[in-house]
């Protein structure tokens, strides 16, 4: 646990870090964060599932949920959480996708603790969700709207392949996992085809709601 919280932590610092030196933007600080933060997954296999301690693996998540929710409602602009996670600029938008990201981790991790939808919620979310827009606005050329805001097909695709590689990444810590080829595609194309269509801010909610259903 202590482990897993000076990653997160150092994910975190070093990201704004680099926004404060103008070495990253803002926008890509977050996904950074977004692909880091996913992939505690992978501290898994250190916890024992034969004891209570295992609980113990949503100790990160669960502190930057509180956090996240504090710095939300009564920090400034120039908090440094709010520099690395925040859209606008404004403290109250880490009471949406960051928000939404941290409490999907404690559920994941305790619901579905070394269950394979875990892989495909956190694979989807914080790989395919956190390079697509990165991808998207570099050289997304081909604009298509469906719902929700103006999305490229590159991006899309981009969405489609991190996560099958994030989804297939974290397969590892789950060895019991018996994930097929086909699962892992339609999986895949199902938080794709969600992401595409999700409201502003709504896309970390929207997507682990389709990953544990489908």
């Amino acid at each position: 646990c202590l482990l897993s919280f000076v990653y997160v932590q150092t994910v975190l610092t070093t990201s704004t870090f680099l926004v404060k030196q103008k070495i990253l933007s803002s926008n890509n600080s977050r996904k950074v964060i977004h692909v880091a933060a996913g992939s505690w997954l992978m501290w898994w296999p250190f916890f024992d599932d034969s004891h209570w301690t295992w609980v113990l693996n949503i100790g990160v998540p669960a502190v930057f949920t509180l956090k996240l929710s504090a710095v939300g409602l009564f920090a400034g602009p120039d908090h440094p959480d709010v520099i690395a996670m925040s859209r606008s600029g404004r403290p109250r938008d880490l009471l949406f996708g960051p928000l939404f990201f941290t409490v999907v981790m404690c559920f994941t991790g305790t619901a579905l603790f070394r269950d394979p939808r875990a892989a495909f919620i956190m694979g989807a979310l914080g790989w395919g969700d956190g390079l697509a827009p990165v991808v998207g606005m570099a050289y997304g050329r081909h604009k298509y709207c469906l719902f929700g805001p103006s999305k490229s097909f590159e991006g899309s695709l981009t969405m489609f392949v991190a996560s099958l590689c994030g989804i297939c990444l974290f397969q590892y810590a789950l060895p019991a996992s018996t994930l097929t080829g086909l699962s892992l595609l339609t999986c895949a194309a199902v938080a794709t085809a969600v992401e595409a269509a999700s409201p502003p801010e709504m896309d970390n909610l929207l997507i682990p709601i389709a990953m544990f259903l489908a």
